[in-house]
C-alpha cells in the first residue's frame, strides 16, 4: 500500500462512484468531485488532530480495528451514497459514529465548510460525509490488519502525515473546527521544531504583513471608494489600487496617514503600501483578462507565471526540457510550515483552470528554501510545500497523474542568500512543464 493515505483513499474515487453520487444527490459531477476531493483530507486532519489525544485515538482506533470493519464497505461505495439502514454492522452506521468521534459536536460546521466549499446543498455534503467516513475507515481498517499497527505506532503514523493532510483540506477547516484548537503543527512537537525552526526568523516580515494586511486592505478600499466617487475612470484591477502620495485632499491624505501607520506599527522594516502595490505592479506588470478555450477568462499579469506557462505552452517552438522552471509569484506559506494562506488560492485556482483547458500538458512542482538553518529540515520543508501546492490542485480537480512534486531545499538559488530579499526570491515554488 503506498505511504500517501490520500493517493490511495483517492483511487476508490472512480467515475462511476462520482457518476452514482451525483445521480442521487441532484449535483454535477464536478461539484460531486470537489466535494469528495475535499471530504477525504478534511477527515483525515481532522483524524490526525486527534493523533495526540491518547483517550480519543484509542476510541477511534477500536473504531477501525473492529473486526465488524473488514473492508466490504470497500466493494459498494456507490451502495453507501444517500440510503443504506441503520443496523449496527451497517459501515455507513459504522462510518457515522466514526465521523462522530473525530468531529463531535462540530459536524455541523465541517457539512457546512464542504457545502461551501463544492457549491452543493448542506443535505448532499452530509450525504457524502456519509460516504468518505467508511471509505477512510475501510481503508485503515485494511491497513492497520496488513501492517500489524497498534494503537501507538498509528498515532504516530497520523502524527507524520499531519501537515500534509491538513495543507490538502479545505482553508476554511481551521475556523470550523476553532474550538478544537486545530492546527496543523502545534500538537506535534519533533515536526514543527524542525521545519519552523528551519526558516521562521527569515519570514518574520511576511507574517506580520499578513497580520495587518486586513487594515491594510481597508485603507486601500477607502481610497479606492473615494477614488471611485470623485468619477475617477481607472481601472479596478489590481494594479490600479495604488494611493496617491501627491493629492493634496483630505480624504486622500488620510486613507494615505493610515496605511502608512499600520505598517510601521506592525515593523518600521515593512515598505508602505504605496511601495508595496508599485512594487508588485512593476514586478508582474499589468493585469490583463485572458479567456482560455474553456471559456473561463482568467485575470493575470503580464509577467505572472499564468502567462508565462500559457505563452511556453502555446510556442510550438518550445520544447520541453528540464532546464525551463517558472515561479510562482503569488503563493504565500504560514511562517515555517507548509500551509498555504488563503491569498493563495487565486493563482492557484488559475493554474487549475489553465490545465484543465490544456488536458494534455503535465507539470512538475518544485519547492526551495533559502540556505538558513539546517539543511535536512528545509529540505524537508521545501518538499513538503511543492506537496501542498499539488494536493491544492488536486482538491481543485486536477489528475493527480499529471502533476509531480520534489523539494530541493537551499539548491539552485535565484539570489543572494546574504541579503534578506535574496533569500525571501530563493524561498519559492517552480513550476516546469513536463508534457505539452
Amino acid at each position: 500500500m503506498s505511504n500517501n493515505l490520500l493517493d490511495v483513499l483517492k483511487e476508490y474515487v472512480t467515475p462511476s462512484l462520482i457518476a452514482k453520487a451525483s445521480t442521487t444527490l441532484g449535483e454535477s459531477d464536478t461539484a460531486v468531485a470537489k466535494a469528495i476531493g475535499a471530504i477525504l483530507p478534511t477527515i483525515m486532519a481532522g483524524l490526525s488532530e486527534k493523533s495526540t489525544d491518547n483517550n480519543g485515538i484509542s476510541s477511534i482506533f477500536n473504531l477501525i480495528a473492529d473486526p465488524k470493519n473488514n473492508g466490504t464497505a470497500l466493494n459498494n461505495l456507490p451502495g453507501l451514497v444517500g440510503g443504506g439502514n441503520l443496523a449496527h454492522n451497517d459501515p455507513k452506521d459504522m462510518g457515522g459514529n466514526f465521523l462522530g468521534a473525530i468531529f463531535g459536536d462540530k459536524m455541523g460546521n465541517v457539512i457546512s465548510l464542504i457545502a461551501s466549499f463544492a457549491g452543493i446543498k448542506n443535505a448532499s455534503a452530509s450525504a457524502l460525509m456519509g460516504l468518505g467516513g467508511p471509505l477512510v475507515m475501510s481503508v485503515l481498517g485494511k491497513k492497520v490488519a496488513d501492517e500489524g499497527l497498534g494503537v501507538t505506532s498509528f498515532s504516530s503514523m497520523l502524527s507524520d502525515h499531519k501537515e500534509r493532510f491538513a495543507a490538502a483540506a479545505p482553508v476554511g477547516l481551521p475556523a470550523a473546527l476553532s474550538a478544537t484548537n486545530f492546527s496543523a503543527t502545534q500538537n506535534n512537537p519533533s515536526t514543527s521544531k524542525n521545519t519552523a525552526s528551519a526558516d521562521k526568523h527569515t519570514e518574520e516580515n511576511d507574517s506580520l504583513l499578513g497580520k495587518i494586511w486586513p487594515w491594510l486592505l481597508g485603507a486601500l478600499l477607502l481610497l479606492s471608494a473615494w477614488y471611485i466617487f470623485r468619477g475617477c475612470n481607472k481601472k479596478t484591477d489590481t494594479q490600479a489600487v495604488v494611493i496617491d502620495t501627491t493629492a493634496n485632499t483630505t480624504p486622500t491624505d488620510n486613507a494615505s496617514n493610515i496605511a502608512d501607520s499600520l505598517v510601521n506599527a506592525g515593523n518600521a522594516n515593512l515598505d508602505t503600501t504605496t511601495t508595496v502595490v508599485d512594487n508588485v505592479v512593476a514586478t508582474l506588470g499589468d493585469f490583463f483578462k485572458r479567456k482560455l478555450s474553456t471559456g473561463i477568462e482568467l485575470n493575470i499579469p503580464q509577467n505572472g507565471v499564468e502567462n508565462k506557462l500559457i505563452t511556453f505552452i502555446e510556442d510550438k517552438t518550445k520544447n520541453v526540457d528540464k532546464t525551463t522552471w517558472f515561479s510562482f509569484d503569488r503563493l504565500k506559506f504560514e511562517t515555517g510550515k507548509a500551509i498555504l494562506k488563503p491569498e493563495s488560492k487565486e493563482q492557484l485556482q488559475n493554474i487549475a483552470e489553465l490545465l484543465k483547458a490544456y488536458p494534455q500538458v503535465e507539470l512538475k512542482l518544485g519547492g526551495y528554501s533559502d540556505s538558513i538553518g539546517n539543511k535536512a529540515a528545509n529540505l524537508k520543508l521545501s518538499a513538503q510545500r511543492a506537496n501542498s501546492v499539488l494536493d491544492q490542485l488536486v482538491q481543485m480537480g486536477i489528475d493527480t497523474k499529471r502533476l509531480a512534486a520534489e523539494g530541493y531545499g537551499d539548491q539552485f538559488p535565484v539570489a543572494d542568500n546574504a541579503t534578506a530579499e535574496g533569500r525571501e526570491k530563493n524561498r519559492r515554488i517552480d513550476v516546469r512543464v513536463t508534457k505539452k
